[in-house]
């Protein structure tokens, strides 16, 4: 299982372990993994900085047979928490792995959707904007923000799996066009590179607006962070 997230850069790859022995092969692999191992096989906004911590995922009864024969962490499942042995390289996840997570029997599914229709703008924007970021740095000379190309070409980076029925890819669509619209008319910086691209492409004006997007990003996830805090 590979979990990435997209503020971090970071992924998680995990092999779920149901027995009580851990090939060494296997163990060296995962231990020898490289980021740009993973790249190819994930969405994220900024691949060439993409960093990741390889661990195993099992069970209490079986985990101390397994640690026996590993360097690597453990995503460990308890009766009614979660709980992490061995040290993330990943501070903030090591940190936030280092109190037990209780399971919640009622808990629903995670979302395939990166964000849906419903959410809120502070949960799209981040997602939205990354994406943009990703689109304008494969294909500089991308087209207006809000044209439908560019949408599909944001819509390829958030849900790379193809997963999506027809008419949640539509509303989705809609909502992400309306969401820039929005961000271009509230953001002085991202409407003047949007303005500039429209009368001259420029490189420099191409990037600047991919910084902004990033800018962007990182403004609405740092608001979201005091929400939760607070």
């Amino acid at each position: 299982v590979i979990a990435v997230s997209e503020r971090l850069l970071h992924a998680i790859v995990a092999d779920c372990k149901s027995g009580r022995k851990i090939d060494p092969d296997q163990d060296r692999r995962y231990s020898a993994l490289r980021s740009e191992d993973l790249t190819p096989h994930v969405a994220i906004h900024d691949p060439k900085r993409l960093a990741h911590d390889a661990c195993y995922v099992d069970n209490q009864s079986n985990h101390a047979f397994l640690e026996r024969d590993t360097q690597l962490p453990f995503i460990t499942f308890q009766e009614a928490s979660i709980v992490k042995h061995g040290k993330f390289k990943l501070p903030e996840l090591d940190r936030e792995l280092s109190s037990s997570i209780p399971l919640d029997a009622a808990c629903e599914p995670v979302s395939y959707y990166a964000f849906s229709p419903d959410d809120s703008v502070a949960v799209m924007v981040p997602r939205i904007m990354r994406a943009a970021f990703s689109c304008l740095n494969r294909n500089p000379k991308s087209l207006k923000l809000t044209d439908p190309e560019f949408i599909d070409r944001i819509m390829l980076v958030l849900y790379p799996a193809n997963l999506l029925g027809s008419a949640h890819a539509r509303d989705l669509r809609k909502k992400i066009r309306e969401t820039i619209t929005m961000l271009i008319d509230t953001n002085s910086k991202l409407k003047d590179h949007v303005l500039k691209l429209e009368a001259k492409y420029s490189t420099s004006t191409a990037q600047a607006m991919a910084r902004t997007c990033m800018d962007i990003a990182q403004q609405y996830d740092t608001q979201t962070r005091i929400t939760d805090e607070l």
